[in-house]
């Protein structure tokens, strides 16, 4: 009787197996795109995932494409809408925690079509946000956690209040060439009550006073008088910007540097506080972590396989905000 059990469970646990090996043959076959192959490969960075309609069109870009799936892993049904597009890319930043190649991973990128925000240069920018990911995951932040280790908290929110003062000048041109008479005055008052009474702008004494902080800049200024913004654009280090905000941080940059650059001769170098030549190499590093240390938000915090998407997002919004009020 023990002997026929025995047989029983053996063979029972044959058909198992055969049955099984024949279902995972059915599944794996040609035309099936393996999706733990894939992951694997964006958890290496290799690939770009772009998902497209119908038939993909491969003559603008290096594409290499791959046949339609018909295997669901999350509702075992067949996909018979929808290809998928691998750009060779190796700065491809689809997030590695992406579990399946889903329907929702297919609906949310095509709503990020639907947008209407225009990204020409989409490899190069794709690629200098990995960029920015990088140094900021493995140099930026750490230093700048280090920093702020070392530096007393109150010591580093003066540094910045004493260079944010400076902003106050584009944001006083800007707000006269918009014929905003109200946030010229408020910030040229600004100007003038942190250089003296806030102690050359090292505390921010106009908050107190009444006289919010309230930026104005160039790229607003060409949005003011209907200059599009064109292409979106990911600056090195300073991260996400537009055509024409890049432009107008340029010349925003000019202005507050000339008036900064008075002062600093008249504080710094005129009274042999600082070497003019070790300052101008120390200070874009030193506000740069002090920048950095002031928030703690990293790359990644976001926690979706459209970071890119969002962020750009995210910033075409807020600029469209800032232009109209």
């Amino acid at each position: 009787m023990a002997g026929k059990n025995k047989f029983i469970i053996i063979g029972t646990m044959m058909i198992i197996a055969t049955v099984g090996q024949s279902k995972i043959k059915e599944i794996k076959n040609e035309d099936t795109v393996m999706f733990m192959e894939e992951n694997e490969k964006e958890t290496n960075d290799d690939l770009f995932v772009k998902f497209v309609d119908g038939n993909a069109q491969t003559s603008e870009k290096n594409v290499e494409l791959v046949s339609q799936t018909n295997i669901n892993t999350k509702k075992n049904k067949l996909d018979k809408n929808k290809y998928i597009a691998f750009e060779q890319d190796s700065y491809g930043i689809l997030a590695t925690n992406l579990e399946e190649l889903n329907e929702d991973y297919i609906v949310s990128s095509q709503v990020f079509k639907l947008t209407g925000i225009k990204d020409s240069l989409e490899p190069f920018n794709r690629r200098m946000y990995a960029f920015n990911t990088q140094l900021d995951r493995k140099v930026v932040y750490p230093v700048s956690r280090v920093y702020s280790a070392i530096v007393p908290k109150p010591i580093r929110k003066g540094i910045s209040n004493f260079y944010n003062n400076f902003k106050e000048i584009p944001t006083f041109i800007n707000s006269v060439l918009q014929l905003k008479p109200g946030k010229a005055i408020n910030a040229l008052g600004r100007f003038v009550v942190n250089s003296t009474v806030g102690i050359l702008g090292v505390t921010d004494v106009a908050t107190k006073f009444g006289m919010k902080n309230d930026p104005e800049t160039m790229g607003e200024t060409l949005g003011h008088y209907g200059v599009k913004e064109g292409s979106y654009l990911v600056l090195p280090i300073l991260g996400p910007s537009s055509l024409r905000d890049a432009f107008g941080t340029a010349v925003d940059t000019l202005g507050e540097g000339a008036v900064r650059g008075l002062a600093e001769d008249k504080l710094f170098f005129d009274t042999g506080v600082f070497d003019e030549k070790i300052y101008g190499a120390a200070r874009p590093i030193v506000t740069g972590l002090n920048a950095r240390s002031m928030f703690s938000m990293r790359y990644g915090d976001l926690n979706s396989p459209f970071e890119y998407d969002l962020v750009k997002a995210l910033y075409y919004n807020y600029r469209k905000i800032k232009i109209i009020k």
